[in-house]
């Protein structure tokens, strides 16, 4: 799937399902998406119920009544979900446990990747 047509379809979201993704989650610490949201994925079949939501009871900083936390993975998987709903022949799918170059542990020599550019982001 050439990377320009997937763009072509990004630019389409907003118009055709009132989402901006772009401005969704788009602040540091910004975890969040309003009640407003949730209705419209939900009319084009995207449900919450399909997300890693907290568990009943927990409570997230910053958090207003009308929002809802959402993981990485489900930023992820509405803006798949989005992107599949405007043109249905994309087939886009999440990839499960895509091996990072980094990780936590040590090998057998004792050696290490850590997280390359990650103070970057200060």
């Amino acid at each position: 799937m050439p990377i320009g047509k997937v763009r072509e379809v990004h630019f389409k979201i907003k118009e055709k399902t009132g989402v901006d993704i772009e401005s969704t989650c788009s602040e540091y610490d910004d975890s969040y998406i309003n009640l407003e949201m949730i209705d419209k994925l939900a009319k084009i079949g995207l449900s919450i119920e399909e997300f890693d939501l907290l568990a009943e009871g927990e409570v997230c900083m910053n958090a207003k009544e009308d929002e809802i936390y959402v993981s990485n993975k489900d930023m992820c998987h509405i803006w798949i979900a989005l992107l599949n709903y405007i043109d249905p022949n994309l087939s886009l799918t999440l990839l499960k446990n895509v091996p990072m170059l980094s990780f936590y542990e040590f090998d057998k020599y004792d050696r290490h990747i850590g997280q390359v550019g990650y103070g970057y982001f200060d």
